[in-house]
């Protein structure tokens, strides 16, 4: 799973195997932990791509269909990463091994920016 962010005019990946590793152990995430997105980030659907801005920073970010696919789920509302990876793994038909080694990089990498705030605890 690969998705892009920009800068304004500079653009950055953060799916770079480098900014991963800086940021993989944000927070360690488990079956209940529960993702929200943060309260000073818009989003639209362009062509298939969900482009994220993020007020604060002034910065704006691209998701690639997969990233798009996760985003609009936690968009709806707040979700348990159990419940993102089951969606990712029926949608994608992936393996469980994969799809939650993708989906914590992806959450950390969103985290790192503050796109994205999770928490532990259950989920109502």
């Amino acid at each position: 799973m690969k998705w892009r962010s920009k800068k304004f005019h500079q653009k950055k990946s953060l799916y770079d195997p480098k900014f991963i590793h800086i940021h993989k152990n944000i927070m360690k995430i488990d079956e209940n932990t529960k993702l929200q997105k943060a309260k000073n980030v818009h989003w639209k659907s362009v062509n298939g791509e969900a482009v994220l801005l993020h007020f604060t920073s002034g910065d704006y970010y691209a998701l690639d269909s997969v990233g798009t696919f996760l985003w609009s789920k936690i968009n709806e509302q707040p979700r348990a990463f159990e419940e993102l990876l089951n969606c990712l793994e029926m949608e994608y038909n992936c393996s469980k091994e994969q799809a939650n080694k993708d989906l914590k990089d992806f959450c950390n990498s969103l985290v790192a920016e503050k796109l994205l705030e999770f928490t532990s605890g259950a989920v109502n």
